[in-house]
């Protein structure tokens, strides 16, 4: 589990993981260990955003809806 103090970012990257965790923040989300695991890994490009999604439904015990393809 990557966490700010062990996750490979370049400082441009720090500063978006910072503004991204900040607007959580100022949103009224807590900050969990997991959030912060999660927002790098789409920082970094390990996974996309959906797949983070999907991911949090799980979590919950929700299937995440596939949408046909348009």
């Amino acid at each position: 589990m990557y966490t700010r103090e062990n996750a490979p970012l370049t400082p441009e990257q720090r500063k978006h993981l910072d503004n991204v965790l900040a607007n959580s923040r100022i949103e009224g989300y807590e900050i969990t260990d997991q959030m912060i695991d999660d927002a790098i890994r789409i920082i970094l490009g390990e996974k996309t955003s959906d797949e983070i999604r999907d991911e949090i439904l799980q979590r919950y015990g929700v299937t995440p809806e596939t949408t046909p393809d348009t």
